[in-house]
This record gives C-alpha cells, structure tokens and sequence, in this order.
C-alpha cells in the first residue's frame, strides 16, 4: 500500500509546502487515528 492509497482511503492527509525543494508532509486523519489505535488494540492481544 503506498502513502498515495492511504490518502486516497482517506486514512493521512498531505500537506505540500512550496519550498525549493518542495517538501510534503503527511500526518493521519480522524479515521486514519480510529484505525491505528484499533491496530494497537489486535497488537496488544497477539501480544499478550
């Protein structure tokens, strides 16, 4: 999965900056948090 699937899932948000070089900046959205922190809850199950 690329970091362009996960903005299009809607998952992380790009944020570009008109630098020279550019620069993009990602960070995750609403659901894109939801979705990790259920991930972390699997983890912590497989874990324990």
């Amino acid at each position: 999965m690329s970091l362009k699937d996960l903005e299009e899932e809607g998952l992380i948000k790009r944020k570009v900056v008109d630098t020279k070089p550019i620069q993009s900046f990602y960070s995750l959205t609403d659901k894109g948090t939801k979705v990790a922190m259920e991930l972390q809850q699997i983890q912590r199950l497989i874990d324990s």
